[in-house]
């Protein structure tokens, strides 16, 4: 781990060949504990989500929450979808923003 903070602006919906927990799996990887993994996506809400054809996932404001144990999606659903993971995150700050949305993840060490 060597670096505080990761910012992904518009990059997450775009990725198609590798799927989300092994991308936040490397940014986990890299981060040191308590570093930042901060991102913006369009929302689920926003046409371009959906018409702009190098799009290939949508998110919602708690989609993240699901690797967030304090989280009841983490209860749910996260703990067993995600098993072998032992890499969690704090979610920070999830909002919207004009059509975006917004995620300030924090490593768990």
């Amino acid at each position: 781990a060597s670096v505080d903070a990761v910012i992904a602006i518009d990059v997450f919906e775009h990725l198609k060949d590798v799927d989300v927990q092994t991308w936040l799996d490397e940014c986990w990887r890299i981060l040191v504990p308590g570093g930042l993994l901060v991102m913006r996506l369009p929302a689920w809400t926003n046409p371009v989500s959906y018409r702009d054809p190098t799009h290939h996932r949508v998110f919602h404001e708690e989609s993240f929450s699901y690797w967030d144990p304090d989280h009841d999606l983490y209860e749910l659903f996260g703990r067993y979808y995600f098993l072998e993971s032992d890499r969690w995150w704090k979610v920070r700050r999830a909002f919207r923003e004009f059509e975006d949305l917004r995620f300030d993840l924090e490593k768990r060490a």
